[in-house]
């Protein structure tokens, strides 16, 4: 699963040559076990295949529903506050409790509130924090589209998380990148070409960090294919 890469020789005082530590280890999508460590290792061999759900709909339920409990506490309270009105309602112009007095019935509503409001504001701080995530261009979510289909490294129902197109997020960073990706996306789309390069992704996958350096300084032919 683990790959070495760029050993050094260490000469000794006396000439004798051995081989020292690798210089950096790199994880092998090739060498990875299948299921989710050869998919967790290919997701992150290259920044643009980062690619994950982000499940706007399940975080728009989860407001929805702790917006929904702070209502019913709210209604409550208000409910409180009218029979206090009744019983006493100089008690409502005090926080304090009257010596020898248990703490009102607000009290403990205002408690449920706390601990309900600390929760919607930790859904929606989330929620918002992964909305501001980059989408992945078309090009990164076909790359990482086509490996799924031809490695299947998971049970179909398990790797149909790709399938949300609008649903993913990257977390590869740049706007001027995704942006940039987009245009070339533009122009790819109405070139033959450009089904043609997508194949041309997964020689990257050896996770070889100077096997993809040189891959990307390739230049590609009219044709989609690497110039040789």
């Amino acid at each position: 699963m683990l790959r070495l890469c760029g050993r050094k020789s260490n000469t000794s005082s006396n000439g004798a040559v051995s081989d020292s530590k690798p210089e950096y280890i790199v994880r092998s999508v090739d060498l990875a076990p299948d299921g989710y460590p050869k998919l967790a290792t290919f997701l992150d061999s290259e920044d643009q295949f980062s690619t994950y759900r982000r499940f706007g709909y399940l975080s728009s339920r989860l407001i929805l529903e702790k917006q929904d409990d702070l209502r019913q506490l709210e209604q409550e309270l208000e409910r409180a506050d009218k029979r206090q009105v009744k019983l006493c309602a100089e008690e409502l112009k005090t926080r304090r409790c009257i010596e020898g007095q248990a703490p009102t019935e607000q009290h403990f509503i205002l408690k449920k509130i706390e601990d309900k409001f600390h929760e919607y504001c930790t859904i929606l701080r989330n929620t918002r924090e992964v909305a501001a995530y980059n989408k992945p261009t078309t090009r990164e979510w076909k790359a990482v589209k086509t490996w799924l289909s031809n490695v299947n490294p998971l049970y179909p129902a398990e790797q149909h998380f790709a399938d949300f197109k609008e649903d993913l997020i990257t977390l590869r960073s740049g706007r001027e990148h995704a942006q940039l990706e987009s245009a070339v996306d533009g122009s790819f789309n109405q070139s033959p070409a450009y089904s043609a390069n997508l194949p041309f992704v997964l020689p990257w996958l050896s996770g070889d960090p100077e096997a993809n350096e040189r891959k990307r300084k390739q230049p590609i032919g009219t044709d989609g294919s690497p110039k040789i």
